[in-house]
């Protein structure tokens, strides 16, 4: 098992405890964070079989959004999955905005459909964990499958299967509202599907 930072030292815990404290003030989130911190930490002990590649996903997503989720059970269980979803729509709309701003720079559309097959290919990819299938890819259409996917598994391995079609739903805030590509996905493993198939097309 590697070493892994706490919870509030990870990439998106600012975000988080943004989104946190917006909707339950600074008084409530100590106590919600504290239960968090204890959650992740938990967490980090049952995934110490999981591969490099797969750390990369569980350290910085899924498992912070797991913990937190875990706390606000104990906190707010009406409005756990509602608030945390929340959350995570608000961070995932950044990544989106920060590409539809790129995409006006002339020439980035093409340089996406270059880079996307790298990233599904690296991020996405059999050494963290998936299990992909490209079906199509050139400058104007990107296809490819996932067919199993950590996002799903450790949802599922840490009693919190709910959270995978938060975790999907991401993808759609990312890149479901780009202004030169066109994004569309048919189903997803979390949400009940055989695959997650994404498309990208350079319009």
């Amino acid at each position: 098992m590697r070493s892994v930072k706490k919870l509030t030292e990870t990439r998106k815990f600012p975000l988080i405890y943004r989104g946190l404290v917006k909707i339950y003030g600074k008084e409530q989130v100590k106590k919600i964070l504290y239960l968090s911190e204890c959650f992740f930490e938990e967490a980090i002990c049952k995934c110490k079989d999981a591969t490099r590649g797969e750390w990369i996903h569980l350290e910085e997503t899924i498992l912070p959004m797991l913990a937190v989720y875990q706390a606000l059970l104990q906190e707010d269980r009406k409005n756990a999955l509602l608030n945390i979803e929340k959350i995570m729509m608000q961070i995932s709309a950044i990544g989106g905005k920060i590409i539809r701003t790129l995409l006006y720079i002339p020439g980035m559309s093409l340089f996406f459909m270059w880079y996307m097959p790298r990233v599904a290919f690296s991020l996405f990819g059999e050494s963290c964990g998936f299990e992909q299938e490209m079906v199509q890819c050139n400058n104007r259409r990107i296809k490819f499958n996932i067919y199993q996917c950590p996002y799903h598994k450790y949802s599922v391995y840490l009693g919190c299967p709910e959270l995978t079609y938060i975790f999907c739903k991401s993808g759609n805030a990312v890149y479901g509202n780009l202004n030169k590509i066109d994004f569309c996905r048919t189903q997803t493993l979390g949400m009940g599907g055989s695959v997650c198939d994404f498309e990208f097309v350079r319009k």
